[in-house]
């Protein structure tokens, strides 16, 4: 990411945006270093590319969303075992083809979701066997140069402990060995869901803290972080059963000073150390009229405000090359890529980037 650009991003559901013109406007105003897209067809990769080539300098990580027709989302469980009689599957999908059909959206400047919120509170064989699964996806996709992001644990995911000598709370030791792997492979990258209210290291937001924590028990790099859901959710250990701002009734311009606050406080030591990729804002659009409450794409006050008050990089961390993909030769086959030439004013820009990198050791030649 560039210095500069704003921490505070959008999780846009991508075919459900009933104005591209005003999201577009959106994300040039605000600078993003990153974008969260969601979308529910694989061939919508077309979608995708479009939107790379409209901000060409802002990261775009892609979730696909797979449902079983009338049913839930399945991708928070493609680790688990099959529960149909005969099938003796090892998985319900295994890492090879979950990367033959979804690969795609992880390469040319793309970021490719791996899970949605399995579940981090689980009986010791099925942590082992998510655990197995991530760090068998990672190698894979190391292999095919593709980028992921992954877990994406809900809020109050994983287990935490508290160790008396350190007086502090660490992550579940059992997932070591992937903290350990992203830690040398900073390609790919630890991706979580944290929800306001309760702020805090064991809580909510801030959380990740915890992960922090085990890394330097561990004596490893920390892992570059994207938190991929963010905003207001409801609160069981409460009983606050409201979901989205909307529900407790604040305006957009409270909300987006109520997020970019939470992310100074709770990310400081993240993005200080240039650790922290994204924080992005669920929803802008929405494929269910259950995230009403949560979607800020007509509250121009919240716009206004996140423009306003959002964190920005604090450091510059040379990105993944970035593949301008024509959409013209998307629509003829969106597994197909075309570079496009620079403009001359778009190669003074790289040269200058480049220049500073030198500068500052991040490229040597």
């Amino acid at each position: 990411m560039l210095l500069g650009r704003s921490l505070c991003t959008y999780n846009i559901h991508l075919r459900y945006v009933k104005s591209m013109e005003a999201l577009h406007e959106r994300i040039n105003a605000l600078n993003p270093a990153r974008v969260m897209l969601l979308v529910d067809k694989d061939e919508h990769l077309i979608y995708v590319r479009e939107f790379q080539n409209r901000h060409p300098t802002t990261e775009v990580c892609v979730r696909v969303v797979d449902t079983v027709e009338g049913g839930q989302p399945r991708d928070g469980a493609w680790h688990t075992k099959p529960k149909s009689p005969g099938d003796m599957r090892e998985y319900i999908c295994s890492p090879e083809d979950f990367l033959n059909r979804w690969g795609e959206f992880g390469k040319n400047g793309l970021i490719l979701n791996v899970l949605n919120e399995p579940s981090g509170e689980e009986p010791p064989d099925v942590i082992d066997r998510l655990e197995r699964w991530t760090l068998q996806v990672l190698k894979l996709a190391t292999e095919r140069e593709i980028c992921i992001g992954v877990l994406n644990f809900a809020t109050g995911h994983p287990h935490l402990y508290y160790r008396g000598d350190t007086k502090r709370w660490e992550w579940d030791a059992r997932f070591d060995p992937i903290l350990v792997y992203l830690s040398k492979n900073p390609q790919h990258e630890l991706w979580l869901h944290e929800y306001l209210p309760n702020k805090g290291e064991n809580t909510r937001v801030g959380r990740v803290r915890s992960m922090v924590n085990r890394c330097k028990s561990l004596g490893i790099e920390i892992p570059f972080v994207s938190i991929t859901e963010f905003g207001w959710d409801n609160d069981i250990t409460s009983g606050d059963g409201r979901s989205g701002y909307k529900s407790r009734g604040f305006n957009g311009a409270v909300y987006a000073s109520d997020v970019c606050k939470a992310v100074r406080e709770e990310y400081a030591e993240l993005i200080e150390k240039g650790k922290l990729c994204m924080v992005a804002v669920f929803s802008y659009g929405r494929s269910s009229n259950d995230w009403e409450s949560f979607d800020v794409e007509t509250d121009y006050a919240f716009h206004v405000e996140l423009q306003k008050s959002a964190p920005r990089s604090a450091s510059i961390v040379a990105p993944p090359p970035i593949v301008v993909v024509s959409p013209t030769a998307v629509t003829q086959n969106p597994l197909v890529e075309q570079t496009l030439k620079f403009k001359e004013s778009d190669k003074e820009i790289i040269d200058l980037v480049v220049a500073l990198l030198k500068k500052i050791g991040v490229v040597t030649a």
